[in-house]
């Protein structure tokens, strides 16, 4: 059976064509024109030869660090393999990915549920950082494309892995899946080149190897002849039938047969949805004969039509979650770029420098014997350390060979060129002249972090949309409850199920490159010491700071009274107010007594941080459009007054508890004492203002109690001489 040709009709888009086979063609056919172009820009030599000096074998591929060799005739030279270009790739490498970047979850929107959900993807995105080991991927892809030009990291959704949500003595195993992430090269990899940007491509494909035994049981159902074919498939097969002859896999160190016969290359096609392509598709497959899923599912109906059950792609329609990392790139073009490519010429300098003086020095160390002997000079070895002349005279003395000065001066040229070339200097790389002054050297550590702030910033932007992109894989799939250990919760750690309703309300993750002592224990040891002594934490939280290394616990309190803060705000702007009063136990006991009718209210408690709250609950109120509303008036100005009437209520040792300022305790203890605020509009009375006067209300009652005149005093008794009612002292007064 002739492997499926590509389909040659140019009136349907070629990632539409609805025969998977025949897509899966297009797809090979796509990915022999990205490799071509890999070879025709030279950008396919290029890494490779970054990649052999990388790994010690020169950029020729015939080095080898490990040893040195002998070549020439007679084996005159010795051959040494450098590798300053390791040693620059990995400096570089180091000073991008050493300031790890802080991530803030940023929520949907400005309401409290948003907030709280994205404090919860913030502890999420920490905690599959940790069990997935994302930072080292991180760090491959970024070395990946300093020698390549071009790192790749690949996240998707793995549905067999996670825990099981099935029996298996009863049905087939079904896990609720879980994250995955790998790292990949230029070569495994294949996209539009045409494209304008990385971020403008609509569609990518990439290749891995899976257990083609793993593969087939999965295809046991619903493709039993792609199961076949997976099982009777060798480890080199895959698209050995697409290629040509020596071409069968462009990768890396040419095409070595695998070791293990169980694995075979896996290609994924991710393709966005677009007016050509609506719904998106994924294609994976080994080979164009053997295509293992296809969201364009083929379905016979009842009638024996054909027709197509497009599935759509199943990501996110904007999101191929295929993340690129370029220390540059070449303008007018998609291609990445890595001033590593530069260094590779010099490293072929740098071996022949080395070469020349160690074929010199091996030279200059054989030890010469004479003996007498006729008149023709010959030269012979003697165990192969020596060397033996013959003649009949004695001849004169022999200089041994010497290396020229300009060698090494050559060679220190080559040295300040790499390093120059990567933005390095003697001072980054560790080798301070002597005497140099501080402040140069200072400066000089500056203008290499400048000079690498390119690289820096493309690294900030991958981790953003990584992040993000993991974010939206968790939304889209995990359905399932699961658990996390967050840490930071209620000063420890907290095992917190969840599900993909509770990232509902964040949108996306920013990133914010901070100094990497921030990130170590004695960064936020030396942190927490510096809170202590400003009083912003206890002595208590600075301790277990040092026991755990973690400073969030020590802001939690904080972080949830501001949120609890905004989240009120958020409440009164919708016109929800106090709970109604128990307007009969409310006289009797002479304060508030709130009902609940099971309705959503404002609850405030004497020992919030009322000031807090009453600035944000007025910017409820700010607008015209707030204060045109009465209801919303009306719930703001309740709150407000019932927060200022508890506020006079507070004990002082609780006022400095709470962290009162001090001009707020200063106007409670100005004769107003605990003096309850009346909530029916009318002013208390001023200091020394006589309060005999009957008042309509009771001060301390709420809106709606009846009102009650003050007692009238009692009269004096008559005179008993004249029978005359003497005055009363509040009558005289008047």
């Amino acid at each position: 059976m002739s492997a499926p040709t590509p389909s040659r009709d140019s009136t349907r888009y070629w990632a539409a064509e609805p025969n998977s086979e025949i897509a899966a063609a297009n797809v090979v056919e796509r990915i022999a024109r990205y490799r071509q172009w890999l070879k025709d820009t030279g950008r396919a030599g290029r890494m490779r030869r970054g990649w052999n000096t990388m790994y010690g074998r020169s950029p020729d591929g015939g080095g080898d660090t490990s040893q040195t060799r002998q070549s020439g005739e007679q084996g005159e030279y010795v051959d040494v393999t450098l590798n300053n270009f390791a040693t620059l790739v990995t400096q570089v490498t180091v000073r991008t990915t050493s300031n790890k970047p802080a991530f803030k979850a940023i929520p949907t929107n400005g309401d409290s549920k948003s907030i709280e959900q994205a404090a919860f993807g913030q502890g999420l995105l920490e905690y599959y950082s940790n069990t997935h080991s994302v930072a080292d991927r991180d760090w491959e892809m970024v070395e990946i494309g300093n020698i390549l030009s071009e790192g790749w990291e690949v996240w998707g959704w793995d549905a067999t892995a996670g825990k099981n949500l099935t029996d298996f003595t009863e049905e087939a195993a079904v896990n609720e899946g879980d994250l995955e992430i790998h790292t990949t090269t230029p070569f495994r990899v294949a996209y539009d080149p045409d494209a304008e940007s990385i971020d403008r491509l609509k569609w990518a494909a990439f290749k891995r190897r899976y257990n083609r035994f793993d593969l087939a049981k999965g295809q046991e159902e619903r493709n039993p002849e792609a199961a076949q074919k997976l099982r009777d498939m060798s480890g080199d097969s895959g698209m050995s039938r697409e290629w040509d002859a020596g071409e069968d896999d462009l990768d890396l160190g040419g095409h070595v047969t695998s070791c293990s016969s169980d694995l075979v290359w896996v290609w994924e096609l991710r393709h966005l949805p677009t007016p050509a392509l609506p719904k998106g598709r994924l294609l994976r497959f080994v080979n164009s004969e053997c295509v293992l899923y296809d969201s364009f599912e083929a379905v016979t109906g009842e009638d024996g039509e054909k027709s197509i059950n497009d599935h759509g792609y199943p990501y996110a329609a904007d999101e191929l979650h295929m993340h690129r990392y370029c220390p540059g790139t070449v303008i007018g073009s998609i291609a990445g770029h890595a001033p590593s490519s530069d260094l590779l010429g010099l490293q072929e300098l740098k071996d022949s420098v080395a070469t020349m003086a160690a074929t010199a020095a091996n030279a200059g160390g054989i030890t010469n014997l004479w003996t007498k002997t006729g008149d023709k000079l010959s030269v012979s070895q003697v165990a192969g350390a020596m060397n033996l002349l013959q003649s009949a005279q004695k001849p004169e003395v022999l200089e041994g060979v010497e290396l020229s000065p300009q060698v090494p001066a050559f060679d220190a040229m080559l040295d300040q060129n790499m390093q120059a070339r990567m933005g390095e200097s003697d001072v980054s790389m560790g080798n301070v002249p002597k005497g140099m002054p501080g402040n140069l050297a200072a400066l000089l550590e500056a203008k290499t972090v400048q000079y690498n702030s390119r690289g820096q910033a493309s690294y900030a932007h991958v981790l953003e949309r990584s992040r993000t992109g993991m974010l939206k894989l968790l939304k889209r799939f995990a359905n399932s409850k699961r658990v996390a250990v967050l840490g930071g919760v209620t000063k420890g750690f907290e095992h917190k199920e969840w599900t993909a309703k509770d990232l509902d309300g964040v949108d996306r993750f920013v990133v914010e490159a901070v100094s990497p002592l921030n990130q170590t224990y004695a960064g936020k040891c030396d942190a927490a010491h510096e809170l202590l002594t400003q009083g912003l934490i206890t002595k208590e939280e600075y301790l277990a700071v040092r026991e755990s290394g973690r400073l969030e616990p020590a802001f939690e309190g904080s972080v949830a009274m501001e949120n609890a803060v905004r989240k009120e705000a958020q409440i009164l702007v919708k016109g929800i107010g106090l709970a109604p009063i128990d307007v009969a136990k409310s006289f009797a006991g002479g304060t508030p007594v709130f009902v609940d009718d099971g309705q959503p209210h404002i609850r405030p408690l004497i020992y919030d941080k009322h000031w807090l709250h009453i600035v944000e609950d007025l910017g409820a109120i700010a607008s015209p459009s707030g204060r045109d509303d009465g209801k919303i008036a009306a719930a703001v100005m309740g709150v407000v007054e019932e927060r200022v009437r508890l506020m006079k209520l507070v004990d002082p040792v609780m006022m400095a508890v709470l962290g009162y300022p001090d001009e707020i305790q200063q106007a409670i203890m100005m004769g107003q004492g605990p003096m309850m605020m009346p909530t029916d509009g009318t002013a208390p009375p001023k200091p020394g203002e006589s309060t005999s006067t009957p008042a309509p209300g009771m001060p301390g009652l709420p809106p709606g109690a009846p009102s009650i005149a003050a007692p009238k005093p009692a009269k004096p008794p008559k005179n008993p001489l004249t029978g005359e009612q003497s005055p009363s002292p509040h009558e005289a007064v008047q």
